[in-house]
C-alpha cells in the first residue's frame, strides 16, 4: 500500500482526481455497464413510447440509443422482449433521429423491408423498437395497439 501511495504522490493532482471520480461513480445500482454507458432493463411492458421516454428521463437517463452492432448485441443478450428505441421520425417522415440529441441515426439494424411506415392505422409508424427475437429494428405506432408489448431499457452516458 505504501508503494502505491508513494507512486500516486508523484502523479499530477488532476490525474488523481480523474481516477478517483471515475473509480467511484460507475453505474447506479441495478444498472449494467457496457462500454461507456450504463443500462437499466425495466420490468415494464405494454407502455407507449412517450411514457417510456418520460420514465427514462425520471431515472436520469434517456431511452435506449443503439449506435453499434456490439451495443445491439449487448441489449439482445439481456432480453428477449421487444424494446423501445429512442428513435423516431415524428418531425420529418423517413428521417430517423435519436430523441436525446435530435441527430440522425448513423448505425441502424432495420429488419428487411423496414422501416415501412405502415398506414393501416390512422397515423404512420413513427417510433422504432428492437425486436427481441432477432435483434433487428422495426417501426411501430408510438402508442401500443392490441397484441403488442414493448419493454423499456434506459441508458446513461
Amino acid at each position: 500500500m505504501r508503494d502505491i501511495l508513494l507512486a500516486m504522490s508523484k502523479l499530477n493532482l488532476p490525474f488523481i482526481l480523474i481516477l478517483v471520480v471515475q473509480g467511484t461513480l460507475g453505474c447506479p445500482n441495478d444498472w449494467i455497464q457496457f462500454e461507456e454507458s450504463c443500462y437499466v432493463f425495466l420490468d415494464e411492458s405494454g407502455i407507449p413510447w412517450t411514457s417510456a421516454k418520460v420514465m427514462c428521463e425520471a431515472l436520469g437517463g434517456s431511452m435506449l440509443e443503439v449506435t453499434s452492432s456490439e451495443e445491439n448485441d449487448f441489449v439482445k443478450s439481456h432480453t428477449n422482449e421487444n424494446v423501445w428505441l429512442g428513435l423516431n421520425d415524428m418531425v420529418r417522415e423517413g428521417q430517423w433521429v435519436w430523441v436525446s440529441t435530435h441527430e440522425q441515426a448513423v448505425y441502424t439494424n432495420w429488419a428487411p423491408g423496414q422501416p415501412d411506415d405502415s398506414h393501416s392505422h390512422e397515423s404512420g409508424q413513427d417510433c422504432a423498437y428492437l425486436e427481441g427475437s432477432t435483434g433487428h429494428w422495426d417501426d411501430h405506432w408510438c402508442e401500443i395497439t392490441a397484441g403488442w408489448s414493448m419493454s423499456v431499457v434506459c441508458e446513461t452516458k
